[in-house]
């Protein structure tokens, strides 16, 4: 399969293109099911984004190896595994598991959503688009919004699979669809954000950002914010769609150049006490103004942030494409501390209780004190 800039309407200067082939490259790879033999037992080890979710005592982990695990939260030893076969695999994995009451939902790049039993592992139903599943799902009373790498956003039935309505779009879908006050937002790389009725998938309004929205929105105290590959952030009415501010991000040096597309977002924004928190491929962490868009202060982390930010108190934990991790107090912008995983972090941390999970591109996930940045203890599939 052949990513060309034709297809993907991104921004095209020479500079930029070079920034967006890493990571065309890095999905593609996946798409294509190039695979490699690692030290996993045998078994094909494919790229991926290490997706991680903590509910209760268990923690999710999608693994480069093509498995989703559930590990129990505080020993970090493996409670079950789907595949269950040693060298059965579902595809790479770059969506977050989610978990609603007794299912787990996760997507895969083999074009299949899996709808599996949250304690237990086994399959519930399965669900097959025409496209590879980058985003995550979001959930509504009961239905699930499922957006495709086919140009679809499917609306299913949470509980079987079955289909309610879909919507297309122009262009390929990695962002998350978020659901808010019965519509349905989805960032799409066609440029538009779209909003839906929930129940029906008719088109409210649509915007044109006049960008690709590779990342996931955020609803905050009536706005939408989203981070665009234009390298500003975009808050938006959430009833009419309409403009409220746009954040411009500073030039600055990236990867020994000067590229525009350093600056791009991809994680979604998180919003804190009035202020918009989210993090760019240049390795800055901006600290925004909900309502003005002023920029209160901005930092470095030491390398790419394409994952979204997460918080404990008035704490903000940022990873990186170089493995890095920064627990980041809000009020002194300084390190509480860090933590160096050895390989990239391209996948949004899991918080429960004290324990914060990450996910590595090399296959392990660790459990650290969120509070200290101690290891507690790292899983490594076999």
């Amino acid at each position: 399969m052949t990513l060309s800039p034709r297809a993907l309407p991104f921004p095209q200067t020479m500079h930029e293109e070079q920034l967006l082939n890493r990571y065309k490259i890095l999905i593609g790879i996946a798409l294509m099911a190039l695979v490699v033999t690692g030290c996993f037992g045998g078994s094909r080890v494919t790229p991926g984004w290490s997706g991680v979710s903590a509910t209760g005592d268990l923690v999710y982990y999608a693994s480069p190896v093509g498995k989703i695990y559930a590990v129990d939260a505080v020993s970090g030893q493996e409670r079950w595994r789907h595949p269950a076969g040693d060298r059965e695999t579902v595809g790479s994995f770059y969506a977050q598991p989610v978990v609603v009451g007794d299912m787990l939902f996760i997507g895969s790049a083999d074009n299949a959503l899996n709808a599996l039993h949250a304690q237990e592992g086994y399959l519930r139903w399965k669900f097959e688009t025409r496209g590879q599943l980058i985003a995550s799902v979001a959930v509504y009373e009961d239905t699930l919004f499922l957006a495709s790498s086919d140009r679809t956003l499917y609306a299913l039935d949470l509980n079987t699979g079955v289909r309610k309505w879909e919507f297309k779009t122009d262009n390929w879908n990695w962002a998350t669809p978020i659901v808010s006050q019965g519509r349905v937002y989805l960032a799409s790389l066609d440029h538009h954000l779209y909003c839906l009725d929930a129940s029906s998938g008719a088109k409210l309004w649509d915007v044109d950002i006049s960008s690709a929205l590779a990342g996931t929105p955020t609803v905050a105290q009536g706005q939408i914010l989203l981070g665009a590959l234009d390298s500003k952030i975009h808050a938006l009415d959430a009833e009419t769609g309409k403009g409220i501010w746009v954040f411009d991000t500073p030039r600055q040096e990236f990867l020994s150049r000067e590229l525009p597309a350093g600056r791009w977002f991809w994680g979604e924004p998180l919003v804190l006490d009035e202020r918009v928190y989210v993090g760019s491929l240049a390795g800055s962490i901006y600290a925004v103004d909900l309502f003005s868009g002023e920029m209160a202060w901005q930092r470095q982390v030491g390398g790419p942030v394409r994952a979204g930010l997460v918080h404990k108190g008035d704490i903000l934990y940022a990873v990186t494409d170089a493995g890095g991790i920064n627990a980041i107090d809000i009020n002194s912008q300084q390190d509480r501390w860090t933590y160096d995983a050895g390989s990239s972090i391209l996948a949004k941390p899991a918080l429960s209780g004290d324990l914060l999970y990450i996910g590595t591109s090399k296959g392990e996930l660790i459990a650290l004190n969120a509070l200290s940045g101690v290891e507690q203890w790292q899983f490594t599939p076999k």
